[in-house]
């Protein structure tokens, strides 16, 4: 009997034994399986032997279906943050579209009336030896010039757009942002206890969440500040501070950024459960 253990013994000893990674270690934990998939792996370090078999095949399909259904809800939240981004990507196109003709319009209208004017200007007004009409010709100038900073003026303050007249409505920003938005723009519990956990590669030790705000706070790249309350109420089109006339092309860019943010953010889970998987293979 010893003479038969030894070998087997050896033979366990010198398998590679099969570890998890961080990721997979974290996603475990997530779906609440740590167990499970600790004593899958303890069973498939060990081997094949048939008394195992059937119990390693219920725990790899039990993990399977956990894994699975955790990557449909992922998948559904991913959806629904796409659809808010295409939603204010359109709310921008035809805000973009209503001031780019808008500024035209004013543009050509000051060249027009520049034209006109200058050829009245410099023909009959100005080359008469009529007293009045020269000075007709010097005042109308006056009036050409007044016009074309008047215009351009209006066309300056034109390029920043006009309010949107679509309804907006409350997004997936409010919740990490620490509002209390409405339970259809909440994320699923175990989404929200991935954003607010460090990530296992994190080298400042902040949660998620937490690299997110403080990416859009320092990194400079929304054209809106978040530090304001509210600020973060318009960006989440919820809380009393929203109004619909503040609905500007400044401001629903910067909700487009920080929803792509929010949304790979969340896709990160995917390596998780990917790689736990593989451990199952």
């Amino acid at each position: 009997m010893l003479l038969l253990v030894l070998p087997l013994r050896a033979l366990a000893e010198s398998t590679s034994k099969m570890q998890l990674s961080k990721q997979a270690e974290e996603a475990a934990r997530l779906l609440g399986i740590e167990n499970e998939v600790q004593k899958f792996i303890d069973l498939k370090n060990i081997g094949k032997a048939e008394t195992f078999d059937k119990e390693a095949a219920k725990l790899q399909l039990y993990i399977i279906r956990k894994v699975m259904t955790a990557g449909v809800g992922l998948r559904t939240v991913s959806a629904k943050l796409d659809r808010e981004i295409t939603f204010e990507q359109q709310a921008i196109d035809k805000l973009t579209r209503k001031r780019d003709f808008a500024v035209a319009v004013t543009t050509n209208a000051n060249f027009l009336q520049l034209g006109i004017l200058s050829m009245i200007i410099d023909g009959p007004l100005a080359e008469s030896h009529n007293s009045r009409r020269v000075l007709a010709s010097n005042e109308l100038n006056v009036v050409s010039g007044g016009l074309v900073g008047a215009l351009a003026a209006l066309a300056f303050l034109q390029q920043k757009g006009g309010s949107r007249h679509s309804p907006a409505e409350p997004n997936m920003l409010g919740q990490p942002l620490g509002l209390d938005p409405p339970a259809d723009e909440k994320m699923p519990s175990m989404l929200w206890t991935y954003l607010n956990s460090v990530s296992p590669t994190s080298p400042h030790g902040l949660t998620r969440r937490e690299q997110l705000i403080k990416y859009w706070k320092t990194a400079k790249v929304l054209p809106i500040n978040i530090d304001k309350q509210s600020t973060v109420e318009q960006v989440s089109a919820f809380g009393p501070s929203h109004r619909q006339r503040r609905e500007t092309i400044k401001l629903i860019n910067g909700r487009v950024i920080m929803l792509f943010d929010l949304r790979a953010m969340i896709d990160l889970l995917n390596t998780g459960l990917v790689d736990l998987l593989q451990a199952l293979d």
